[in-house]
C-alpha cells in the first residue's frame, strides 16, 4: 500500500472507529490482527552486540552469553543494503529499530547509519542507554532526520538505577572510564532535551523506558510523573524472559509467539534470528534462520527455518526445532484476540506453510 493511501486509511479509521458498535470493533480488530500476521511490520537491525553495561535483567551481556556471541559490529555497507531492501522490497515494514543486544552508540559509524536509515524510512527508532550521549554525539544525532529515540533508564532514583544498570569489572569497556552512573546518564538526557529545543528540532520524538520488576515496581507511578514532564512518552516494559534465561516457563497450553510473524530480526553478523530477545545460551546455533550475507530480506520471508519455526509454534512442538523458545514466556506479551481466532490461526498457518495468496 502506498504511504499516502495508508495515511488516508488511518484518518478514516480515526473518524469512524469511535462510533462503531463493540461487535464491529471486535470484528475489525480480529481482521486487522489476521492481516498483520501475513507479513512482518517491524525490522530490528542489530548495529552492534557490544554493550558497556551488564544490566541485571539482560541475559545478552552475561559473560557466559558473550563467550558464545562475542561483541560484533554490523558492516556499514551491509547495513545500507538492508535499509535499501526494506525501502524497496518490504512496503509492509512500519517500524525500523537500530538495536537488539547491544548499545548502538558504540558503533563507530552509528551517526551515518542513523542518517541513512531515517532518510530512507519514515519511522526509525534508536534505543540507547545514554551513557555515551555527550554533547558532540547529541548534536550529531539531532542533525539527522531520525524520527524516534528512546532512552533506557531503569529506576527513578540513583540507588535503584545503580543496582540495576551496572558495569561488571570484566566488561570490555571498563577501560574507557566512561561514567555510566545515574547522575551522568540523566545529565546527558537533560542536555539532549535542551539541545533539541535549542536547535529547533521539532520532528524527533523522544521517549524513555523502565522495566517493571521487583527493584522498580514501587517507583513506577513516580517515574511516569517525573519523566512525562520532560519527554514525549514514557514506556514501562515487562521483564523479558530472554528465551528462558531470565525466568522460565513450561506450559502445555501455551499459544504461538507472534514474533516470527510480526518481525524480522537481523543480528550484527547478518543472521536472521527468531526475535529481538533471542539469545543462543547453549551454542547450538538453531536460532540462525537465514544468512542475509547470502540472500535478501525478501528471500528470508520464506526461508525453510523461519517457516519451520512458525509451524513449531502453531503445533506447540518446540523441543526439536526451537528448544530456545520452549522455556520462554515472552509469547504472553502480544495476546491473540479472543474474537476471530479461527481466522487468525488460519492466516498464521497459511504463512507457515507457504500457502498465502
Amino acid at each position: 500500500m502506498k504511504p499516502s493511501l495508508r495515511l488516508t486509511g488511518r484518518r478514516l479509521k480515526k473518524l469512524i472507529y469511535p462510533y462503531l458498535p463493540a461487535r464491529l470493533k471486535d470484528e475489525y480488530e480480529s481482521h486487522r490482527f489476521a492481516q498483520r500476521t501475513r507479513v512482518p511490520n517491524t525490522v530490528y537491525l542489530e548495529t552492534t552486540s557490544a554493550c558497556n553495561l551488564n544490566c541485571v535483567m539482560c541475559a545478552a551481556q552475561r559473560p557466559a552469553t558473550k563467550a558464545i556471541k562475542p561483541s560484533g559490529y554490523m558492516d556499514l555497507g551491509f547495513f545500507k543494503r538492508l535499509v535499501d531492501e526494506i525501502a524497496r522490497d518490504l512496503p509492509s515494514i512500519e517500524y525500523v529499530y537500530l538495536h537488539k543486544d547491544g548499545e548502538p552508540l558504540l558503533h563507530p559509524d552509528i551517526v551515518e547509519m542513523i542518517q541513512y536509515a531515517s532518510s530512507c524510512h519514515p519511522n526509525v527508532t534508536l534505543v540507547t542507554n545514554a551513557t555515551l550521549l555527550d554533547e558532540p554525539m547529541a548534536r550529531a544525532i539531532l542533525a539527522t532526520p531520525l524520527q524516534k529515540i528512546r532512552f533506557s533508564v531503569d529506576g527513578l532514583t540513583r540507588d535503584t538505577f545503580e543496582k540495576i544498570r551496572i558495569q561488571l569489572p570484566s566488561n570490555e569497556f571498563v577501560r574507557t572510564r566512561t561514567d555510566v552512573g545515574y547522575n551522568a546518564v540523566t545529565a546527558n538526557i537533560e542536555r539532549f532535551l535542551h539541545l533539541r529545543q535549542h536547535t529547533g528540532n521539532t520532528t524527533l520524538n523522544v521517549g524513555i523506558r523502565t522495566t517493571n520488576f521487583k527493584p522498580t515496581s514501587g517507583e513506577i507511578d513516580a517515574y511516569r510523573a517525573h519523566w512525562s514532564a520532560k519527554v514525549d512518552y514514557v514506556d514501562v516494559a515487562t521483564l523479558f524472559s530472554w528465551t528462558g534465561e531470565i525466568g522460565k516457563e513450561q506450559s502445555s497450553s501455551r499459544e504461538p509467539c507472534l514474533s516470527p510473524w510480526l518481525s524480522l530480526v537481523v543480528s550484527c553478523d547478518g543472521k536472521l534470528v527468531p526475535c529481538c530477545t533471542y539469545i543462543d545460551a547453549s551454542g547450538h546455533a538453531k536460532g540462525a534462520l537465514f544468512d542475509l550475507n547470502r540472500g535478501t530480506l525478501r528471500a528470508a520471508l520464506t526461508a525453510n527455518a523461519r517457516t519451520a519455526l512458525m509451524r513449531a509454534h502453531l503445533d506447540n512442538d518446540l523441543e526439536e526445532v526451537a528448544p530456545y523458545c520452549a522455556p520462554c514466556r515472552d509469547w504472553r506479551d502480544v495476546p491473540i484476540p479472543t474474537r476471530g481466532r479461527k481466522r487468525i490461526f488460519a492466516r498464521m498457518r497459511e504463512v507457515a506453510t507457504g500457502t498465502t495468496s
